[in-house]
């Protein structure tokens, strides 16, 4: 006899509304992803920039 052995993922769900604490700590959460993304784009900005700069050094 063979057992069929089936995955069953049950959703939770709660009718509670959310703590401001969770609320500001998924906005504190956002705020920091925001800023490093910000950072992380101005870091390679500036090394395009400098790539750009040596690369046109060299043709002058």
């Amino acid at each position: 006899m063979t057992k069929k052995i089936t995955d069953k993922k049950e959703t939770i769900t709660s009718n509670k509304p959310q703590s401001t604490s969770y609320r500001y700590l998924l906005s504190d959460i956002g705020s920091i992803l925001k800023q490093g993304l910000t950072r992380a784009y101005k870091a390679v900005d500036d090394l395009k920039v400098q790539t750009y700069w040596q690369i046109g050094e060299r043709i002058v």
